[in-house]
């Protein structure tokens, strides 16, 4: 379990803007505190971004926590990642500029509540995809921020059907379905909806959603930056001083919240910390993705980190959290619940996922390929005439071999050149032809090269 100090710094009150589909920046002056250069962070997203301010409770926490930051906001209501992954949508031509022109360091991609279930495969990974290249070819990291469920009931579509779910099922799908983003982009994960379930189950008359049971209150905006800061600054090197680091790695004890200094605040210090200390609750695993190959084996690695001042996290486990362990598809990886140990039953590719006592869970892809076990050519020996060029043929054993890949390579190239399996005869004489899989399998065949045709 980590260890975290925390460092209190007052920052002089600010006013938050209330939040609407628009581009805003927020620039909050610096506290004496931070590090020297201000930390750029974009959000990008629709109403669960811009609704009560977000970013801007983002801001006013970092900056309450000693660190500088400077946001800004780029989010439109109803808006799915398609629209700004589509350079020709206003908008993604205004997120486009926007990195163009600044130089942030993180952005925080949020999607449509339901889009990451009813068209993963289709719209949403596509999309998740070419904006995580954007925003790193602009020199800034990509951090999936991951939605809540709808507060009683959701209904979405998918392969044609209604889907109708409750909050606890629609938490674990959206779950399943950010983490399952983050690790085929190779992203940072913000579980604000993992936290809205916990806090829901601990605080039931504390409200996070209004009145459309979607929509947060702004006591739900300030758990979901809450989410993000301890996402975003958990490993952060602020400076050479590591307890520094550790002081300002999580917003537990942060002092944002309505008081004489911050009149503006919309939560109290009860409701604030009870945020702070959910959020603090995080969960880590050895790797976001692995490969393994058709009958091998694995163990699944994962531990819960808290801060040793989360008071209610230790009144919730005081003899430790419990982790289990799951599989979404047991017929490709099946998983031993309490050791973590997976064993691979056919090719494909599912989850595996640990959850603790807590509430707090975190998925890992793992990826069943059936490694090539042997290369063969359709003749031993061929013949052919200065000048000819011919394909010639290989085939990689078992047939459902995941990786197909062949080397291939001359024994004189001043005889004969071979390009993918493309031989050009250049003088008369005898080659050899190697095909070799990328696991070090291989096999040879001799071709003999004559001034005429053979």
């Amino acid at each position: 379990m980590k260890t975290r100090k925390r460092i209190l710094s007052i920052i002089m009150a600010i006013a938050l803007v209330i939040g609407s589909p628009y581009v805003e920046n927020m620039a909050f002056a610096a506290n004496d505190a931070t590090i020297n250069k201000p930390i750029e962070v974009l959000f990008i997203g629709n109403s669960l971004t811009h609704r009560n301010s977000m970013p801007a409770i983002f801001e006013g926490i970092s900056e309450a926590n000693g660190v500088d930051v400077n946001t800004t906001m780029l989010a439109f209501s109803s808006y799915y990642l398609s629209y700004f992954a589509d350079p020709t949508n206003d908008y993604g031509k205004q997120l486009r500029q926007l990195l163009e022109k600044n130089s942030y360091d993180f952005v925080v991609v949020q999607a449509q509540s339901s889009e990451a279930l009813s068209m993963y495969e289709t719209s949403t990974i596509p999309s998740a995809t070419t904006l995580a290249n954007l925003i790193r070819n602009n020199g800034a990291e990509p951090v999936m921020y991951m939605t809540w469920a709808y507060k009683n009931q959701c209904s979405y579509e998918q392969d044609g059907k209604t889907i109708t779910t409750d909050n606890a099922t629609m938490t674990e799908k959206l779950s399943e379905a950010y983490y399952r983003m983050g690790n085929e982009l190779g992203a940072k994960v913000a579980p604000a909806g993992q936290n809205f379930k916990r806090y829901k189950d601990l605080f039931p008359n504390e409200e996070l959603y209004n009145e459309d049971e979607k929509h947060p209150t702004y006591l739900g905006s300030y758990l979901a930056a809450c989410t993000i800061y301890n996402t975003i600054f958990s490993d952060y090197q602020f400076s050479d001083n590591e307890e520094e680091n550790i002081a300002k790695q999580s917003c537990i004890g942060c002092p944002y919240y309505k008081s004489e200094e911050l009149p503006n605040i919309k939560i109290n210090k009860e409701k604030a910390e009870h945020c702070q200390m959910i959020s603090d609750v995080t969960m880590s695993a050895n790797a976001p993705y692995v490969s393994i190959p058709f009958k091998g084996t694995g163990r699944f690695f994962a531990s819960v980190d808290a801060s040793n001042s989360n008071d209610l996290y230790k009144e919730l486990c005081p003899n430790g959290d419990k982790i289990t362990f799951s599989t979404l598809d047991n017929s490709i990886v099946s998983i031993d619940k309490t050791t973590g140990k997976f064993k691979a039953n056919k090719v494909g590719t599912t989850l595996i996922k640990a959850t603790s006592e807590s509430g707090v869970s975190i998925c890992q892809t793992v990826n069943v390929r059936m490694p090539a076990s042997g290369v063969s050519f359709n003749e031993d020996k061929s013949s052919m005439h200065v000048g000819e060029t011919k394909k010639i043929n290989a085939t990689v054993l078992p047939a459902n071999a995941t990786d197909k890949s062949l080397t291939w390579t001359s024994s004189n190239t001043s005889i004969a050149t071979v390009n993918n399996g493309t031989v050009t005869a250049l003088t008369p004489g005898t080659v050899t032809i190697t095909a070799r899989t990328h696991n070090g399998y291989s096999a040879q065949t001799t071709i003999t090269i004559s001034l005429t045709t053979p």
